[in-house]
């Protein structure tokens, strides 16, 4: 009889004290949807709240990372007012990554000190808890389930986004730059498209991405340069995309654009006028003979060796210029770009180390590539 009344006393204890522990906290948790699909944004939101005025309580919330789907921290917001009661939100995104169901184990913890225990300690933090003592209790909460709905065939972006396209220059001359820019900006899951522009024939391409993430908020831009002797026609751009707050498909495209490469007209480089006048007397046959015997002489001279190495570099005009161009480039994307442009037969192995260093981050020296390319351009002079 006395053993019973003493397990009777003890569980009144313990009740009584998980009252007064659940009466000094309160807490709501909300969950956007329990039927998401893949790749939307679950937002998580648990807020927390001291109630009682006895101890100081500082809270940590967070669903478990577990596989099946990725989790983003959005913030912790301070709810505190005036008082001294601690009152704060916590928010997550959750982003399943395959459709069916789905657990979500959940992780709440409220630690508590004596204001007595906190004299000694700086004040000025909230987190100060973190560097003291404290009593922890684990607030059990029901695992999150979700049901994951599959996406629509063929989608490549999940959220609401625009795409836009930008051409500065649609007419220029042969090997010239031509810009052309890529914005995708938008929110909900991060974009995993490494490129939008397929290989167009005949044309030397070369592109860098920009990335900006800010939480939900994701801006990808797409730079490239275009290279080509003739006239191209860059191709439509199209996305098949999906926004879950809709539940619709969407299409982001952008329309197909001909870029017109000028060509040198022969009519420009032949001389218009008459060789040989119409009417010619033999003082004119013996000047022509004088002019033809100077001009095999020329041949004959030391300049025949520089005009034949001209022949095998046809590219490569005004080496000097070329020389200054490389020297004064002070930007490797420059210095790729130019190279390309002028010979990239020439400059193949300057090219290929440029792209390394650009692209695949590899380290090289710039001034040592610098020097190469230079060289080159000394030897084909």
């Amino acid at each position: 009889m006395k053993k019973n009344l003493g397990k009777i006393l003890l569980l009144c204890i313990v009740w009584v004290l998980e009252l007064a522990a659940k009466e000094d906290i309160a807490y709501k948790l909300d969950v956007s949807t329990h039927t998401p699909y893949v790749k939307e944004a679950v937002i998580v939101t648990m807020e927390a709240w001291q109630k009682s005025t006895h101890d100081v309580i500082l809270f940590e919330f967070k669903p478990l990372q577990k596989e099946g789907y990725e989790l983003l921290f959005l913030g912790e917001e301070d709810l505190k007012d005036e008082g001294d009661l601690t009152h704060v939100r916590f928010k997550y995104a959750l982003f399943p990554k395959k459709s069916g169901a789905l657990e979500v184990p959940l992780h709440f913890v409220a630690k508590s000190a004596s204001k007595e225990e906190l004299k000694d300690v700086a004040i000025g933090a909230r987190n100060v808890l973190r560097v003291v003592k404290t009593k922890d209790r684990t607030i059990p909460l029901e695992a999150l389930h979700l049901k994951v709905q599959p996406l629509p065939e063929g989608v490549r972006l999940v959220g609401a986004y625009d795409l836009v396209a930008n051409i500065p220059v649609k007419e220029t001359t042969p090997f010239a730059q031509v810009d052309l820019t890529y914005t995708l900006q938008g929110h909900g899951y991060p974009p995993q498209i490494a490129s939008l522009l397929p290989d167009i024939p005949g044309v030397e391409r070369f592109m860098e991405v920009e990335k900006f993430d800010d939480k939900l908020f994701h801006k990808r831009i797409f730079h490239y340069a275009l290279l080509a002797e003739k006239s191209f026609t860059i191709p439509a751009v199209s996305i098949k995309a999906f926004n879950p707050a809709t539940k619709k498909v969407y299409m982001l495209s952008t329309p197909q654009t001909t870029i017109k490469v000028a060509s040198v007209d022969p009519k420009e480089i032949v001389d218009k006028h008459d060789a040989l006048p119409k009417a010619i007397d033999r003082s004119a046959y013996r000047q022509y003979l004088y002019y033809l015997l100077f001009f095999i002489a020329g041949i004959a001279s030391a300049k025949l060796f520089p005009l034949l190495k001209k022949r095998f570099f046809p590219t490569m005009k005004g080496m000097d210029d070329i020389s200054l161009t490389i020297a004064k480039t002070e930007d490797p994307k420059a210095l790729l770009r130019y190279l390309i442009a002028r010979n990239r037969t020439l400059f193949a192995d300057e090219i290929g180390l440029l792209e390394e260093m650009l692209y695949e981050k590899r380290q090289h020296s710039f001034k040592e590539i610098k020097k190469s390319a230079l060289q080159r351009v000394n030897d084909a002079a």
